[in-house]
């Protein structure tokens, strides 16, 4: 290593693992009858148990994700007890097993929002594909991600990849309808008010027209409203919608009968029939 000119006086190992260079006068440095701790043949925690770590003046809470770990740059031969996953995504180490370094955590995991079993949708370098979540929590490329999903679909099938978040962008529950469906949303705004369309694209982003706290938001559906619906819209910019949800509330199948119509009902084993005085539970 080149240290320029002149090198420093003085390099220093220190317990926590890496050699530093120091200069300046004698004042930098003193005696000490610190004895250097010897390292434990067992540590308090294993991996994956929920820890909070003390980083400069505060505690953060985080995940266990390796034991007696050691990086580039540390001394031959030198681990520290713990590499940590924080929850906002940063990778960690405590130099040691001290309650004044690394505690176990009363903060809990936040909560996933799918579990084994459940159909998604996730996206892979070709796009969008079908899948199922097989394992929560897994570890992959010494992280731990939230879900680790089984290719159901396409040349990838029966492969297991990885969605390193939590969120729409990259793993979503299947859209209910596709491009192309004709379909009524809610009218922003407006109480009962639904507006026919076609499903142009599903999981897009949204670009705030209507909502400008969602723009840059995944959501299902950009729909493009049919012109009949409002007349006095001109522009094919202003006849697009941006669905946040995929339920009902939001967007569903047009109704096959009209206010009025003549209809017959299954009711209590045979079919009755009557006149529609509107749509009701």
């Amino acid at each position: 290593i080149a240290w320029g000119n002149p090198p420093p006086p003085y390099l220093v190992d220190f317990d926590y693992g890496r050699s530093r260079p120091i200069w300046g006068n004698r004042y930098n440095m003193r005696p000490t009858s610190i004895v250097p701790k010897k390292r434990a043949t067992s540590l308090r925690f294993r991996v994956g148990d929920r820890v909070d770590c003390s980083c400069e003046d505060c505690w953060k809470p985080g995940t266990v994700v390796k034991r007696w770990y050691s990086e580039e740059g540390f001394n031959k031969g030198h681990a520290v007890p713990y590499q940590i996953q924080l929850d906002n995504g940063d990778l960690i180490y405590a130099p040691t097993d001290t309650s004044d370094c690394i505690k176990r955590s009363t903060v809990p995991k936040k909560q996933l929002r799918f579990q084994p079993g459940m159909k998604v949708e996730c996206l892979v370098e070709d796009g969008w594909l079908n899948g199922t979540i097989t394992k929560l929590d897994a570890f992959a490329n010494g992280r731990i991600v939230p879900y680790q999903i089984r290719i159901d679909s396409g040349d990838m099938r029966g492969d297991r990849v990885y969605a390193p978040v939590d969120n729409d962008r990259c793993v979503h529950l299947p859209a209910r309808f596709r491009k192309g469906d004709v379909v009524e949303v809610a009218r922003e705004g407006w109480r009962d008010h639904w507006l026919l369309g076609r499903v142009v694209a599903t999981w897009v982003e949204d670009d705030g027209r209507d909502r400008p706290d969602r723009r840059g938001t995944t959501v299902p559906y950009k729909v493009e409203i049919d012109p009949s619906e409002c007349p006095y819209l001109e522009t094919g910019d202003e006849l697009v919608r941006y669905v946040a949800e995929d339920d009902d509330r939001y967007v569903h199948m047009p109704a096959r009968f009209d206010e009025g119509d003549r209809v017959e009902c299954w009711i209590e084993g045979e079919w009755r029939g009557g006149g529609g005085g509107g749509a009701g539970g």
